[in-house]
């Protein structure tokens, strides 16, 4: 094997490491935000229970009583 290739793979392995813990920390970042919210929360307008749903981008509870949606940024 010559300096190139090793290199190479050292590169490659560095990559791999590198995204693996990307990935871990971006788990731990959404595992703290879940913990953080609440999966149910009382309607400030109507009182009924208001439901915390995930859409691709954004989080946000949502009211059947009332229809009303809040979005938590």
């Amino acid at each position: 094997m010559n300096m190139s290739e090793s290199t190479g793979r050292q590169k490659n392995r560095n990559s791999q490491v590198l995204q693996t813990r990307e990935s871990k920390l971006q788990e731990q970042k959404e595992n703290v935000l879940a913990d953080q919210l609440d999966f149910e929360i009382e309607c400030p307008r109507c009182k009924d229970v208001m439901e915390l749903f995930s859409e691709f981008d954004y989080l946000s509870y949502y009211c059947g009583g009332c229809l009303l949606e809040l979005t938590v940024h």
